[in-house]
């Protein structure tokens, strides 16, 4: 059995009396510098000074949340676009004010208008993201697929994974809308290795698109052959009907060469995006289009 013996509960009880009256002097300060706070935050808003008033009421605020300095602080955040923080003000201050205040309904509609400012961004993601590092204004969050509430205006997104230079996404967030970034695919988010190249794709592919390259190599000399042989035609005088046969032959040589140069460069390419994009785990997108111009093609392509 402990026994204490009575100068030891004495002084024990002078250490309380002595810690409760510091405590209660720090609480007194602190009232006393929020009051004062708050005093010189209403002179510089008669003075016009809102940015100097604003900064004595979160001042004020910081030391002693009273209701004064919460509705004031409510007011600044909204004027200052900052519609999330003025939103939780409002809310706090509606929660702490009696049902019959003659202020609630002024407050209340308040709310519904700084609610409406609000806006919110979403992360989404591909895959899995273990290891997957993403802050909104310098800010962690592991919330993926989940819309959070953020001010309107510009911000920040970082996304970084071990061994991988991070990801930075400057966005704007118009007033009251949703915005959605989706992080990196999760093979490079993660740091795995990427899966193999389809060989058979991507060789193929590759010939093909030489093949082409040279039928289209072959089409631009026999069209050059060809406005040559339409060069020698005009000036011609005996012998015609031969060159003309033979600028005939040329032009269908042309003609043949262009296509099968198209087609065949059109293919190619394709193969090595379905390649690309398989290795990526991605659904190819690939569209191709092809205009007659003359004795000439065009080649248009969009992924």
């Amino acid at each position: 059995m402990v026994v204490v013996s009575r100068a030891r509960l004495a002084a024990f009880a002078a250490a309380c009396g002595v810690a409760s009256v510091a405590i209660s002097a720090l609480a007194q300060s602190a009232e006393q510098d929020a009051r004062l706070a708050f005093q010189a935050g209403m002179e510089a808003e008669g003075a016009g000074d809102r940015a100097a008033a604003c900064e004595h009421f979160r001042k004020s605020l910081s030391l002693v949340r009273e209701l004064g300095p919460l509705r004031k602080v409510a007011r600044c955040d909204a004027e200052q676009s900052r519609v999330v923080e003025a939103k939780a003000a409002l809310e706090e201050l509606l929660s702490r004010l009696p049902d019959d205040d003659p202020e609630r309904p002024a407050l209340t509609a308040e709310l519904e208008a700084v609610t409406q400012k609000v806006g919110s961004i979403t992360i989404t993601r591909r895959g899995p993201t273990t290891g997957l590092r993403v802050r909104v204004d310098g800010k962690p969050t592991d919330a993926f697929d989940e819309p959070r509430p953020i001010n309107p205006g510009r911000h920040r997104v970082e996304v970084e994974a071990a061994g991988e230079p991070p990801d930075v996404f400057d966005v704007t967030v118009p007033t009251g809308s949703s915005l959605t970034v989706e992080v990196p695919r999760a093979a490079r988010a993660t740091g795995e290795p990427q899966p193999p190249r389809a060989t058979g794709l991507w060789i193929g592919g590759w010939i093909t698109t030489a093949v082409g390259g040279a039928a289209l190599v072959g089409a631009a000399v026999t069209g050059g052959l060809v406005l040559a042989k339409e060069s020698e035609y005009d000036d011609c005088t005996t012998g015609c009907k031969d060159l003309q046969s033979e600028g005939n032959s040329l032009l269908v040589a042309n003609g043949v060469l262009w296509a099968v140069g198209a087609a065949a460069a059109a293919t190619g390419v394709t193969l090595l995006v379905i390649d690309v994009t398989t290795a990526s785990n991605e659904p190819p997108s690939v569209a191709w289009s092809i205009r007659a111009a003359g004795p000439s093609l065009s080649l248009a392509a969009s992924f």
